[in-house]
């Protein structure tokens, strides 16, 4: 299959990337080469997620601009975004890969900055879909709130970039700004009452 494109979140998984710049053939490769290569394709990147290739790496990071876009951060300004950015771990899933599993004790909280994702719960008669997350969503932070193990399991359903923050960042950043764990809370309450509904259908 062919497709040509602008976005370049649609062909994040192709198998071979062909990048034409003022007319003419630039590069080709998959996504981490050409983000790592720099150049047309990693400038494009950057422009369309504010994640910046780290030199010779697949590895990116979000630049501060590109935080405010998330929405568990966006009334952080400029500062606390900037000392932010270096603690967030860019990871990259492939359709189908579960990234956190039910029954795990908590370690990360995850925020999704490209990709979708669904979150599911095992029962008697399997698996049962109770949430499905998007660009700017975010999980993981009720286990890391209450210390009880993960509550659901999430898995890709298409290939995600997410950026992840450890137990203790994620603990420190919401004791100094508490404006943030009411939002996480607010959030956590419309998610679980979307799920008490989805198990009562």
């Amino acid at each position: 299959m062919l497709s040509v494109t602008h976005r370049l979140s649609s062909v994040i998984a192709a198998d071979r990337i062909c990048v034409l710049e003022g007319g003419r053939f630039a590069q080709q490769g998959r996504h981490a080469e050409l983000v790592a290569q720099g150049g047309a394709y990693a400038r494009l990147w950057e422009k369309q997620t504010g994640l910046v290739a780290a030199a010779g790496t697949g590895a990116a990071e979000l630049q501060p601009a590109g935080l405010r876009r998330v929405r568990l951060l966006e009334h952080l300004d400029f500062e606390q975004l900037e000392a932010l950015a270096p603690k967030l771990v860019t990871e990259s899933f492939q359709r189908e890969r579960v990234i956190v599993r039910e029954g795990e004790p908590g370690d990360r909280l995850y925020v999704l900055v490209r990709g979708r994702v669904e979150v599911i719960r095992a029962s008697a008669s399997g698996e049962r879909r109770i949430a499905v997350l998007d660009d700017g969503d975010f999980f993981g932070e009720m286990a890391l709130l209450s210390g009880a193990p993960r509550g659901a399991s999430v898995r890709a359903l298409s290939f995600c970039t997410c950026l992840s923050l450890d137990r203790a960042d994620f603990l420190d950043l919401i004791e100094r700004f508490p404006e943030l764990r009411a939002d996480i809370h607010a959030d956590s309450q419309r998610r679980r009452h979307a799920a008490e509904q989805a198990e009562t259908v």
